[in-house]
């Protein structure tokens, strides 16, 4: 039985298909990060690799071949994606149990659902962005210095996200441990305690 979903949902730029530490990548869709970067670097575990021992001059030398400039929220920003996720989540009864909105990835653990989880992936990020715009906090308004036509591309999130399915208490214990004690941890009203 799930008993939560530890989601990871990065901005774009922050987690590319090629990082040196691995990702959920098949392959490399912009030549410009193959040819920097190499191929993509497909992992199948469930635990995190972000403190995996790698080569960091060329994770940061791929991420300057990306189109657009990585998306890295400002502190106002974390709390207006932060605070829209709460919304959402109450609006569509998923409780939430942790919850870590960092300059350029979030980590949320949520309970079960009827709606399926990467629907609610979508529904995050949209109301994320939504909530950006409304209240004129979008990043890609720092685009405009740069020629290229804005796209897909350029917009807030990656595409994806990292999902785990937790299946028993100890794991779901040691994961609001592991969110919590994050560098960027925040303390948000829509977190509930897991029993």
């Amino acid at each position: 039985m799930i008993l939560g979903f530890h989601l990871v949902i990065s901005c774009y730029g922050h987690w590319l298909p090629n990082d040196p530490r691995g990702s959920g990548s098949r392959y490399v869709g912009s030549q410009n990060l193959y040819a920097t970067g190499g191929k993509a670097t497909k992992v199948e575990s469930r635990r995190s690799v972000a403190h995996e021992p790698h080569d960091v001059c060329l994770r940061m030398k791929t991420k300057e071949a990306l189109q657009y400039p990585p998306i890295v929220f400002s502190d106002q920003q974390t709390i207006t994606v932060g605070t829209a996720f709460g919304v959402l989540l109450h609006e569509n009864q998923i409780a939430a149990f942790a919850c870590t909105v960092a300059p350029d990835h979030v980590h949320l653990l949520i309970g079960p659902t009827d709606i399926h989880i990467d629907e609610v992936v979508l529904l995050l990020k949209e109301a994320a962005v939504v909530a950006l715009v409304q209240n004129d906090q979008h990043p890609r308004s720092r685009l405009a210095e740069y020629d290229k036509p804005l796209t897909v591309a350029a917009s807030v999130w990656a595409r994806g996200s990292w999902k785990v399915f937790i299946d028993n208490v100890d794991q779901m214990h040691a994961t609001i441990r592991y969110i919590e004690n994050h560098r960027h941890a925040q303390r948000w009203k829509f977190v509930t305690p897991y029993i």
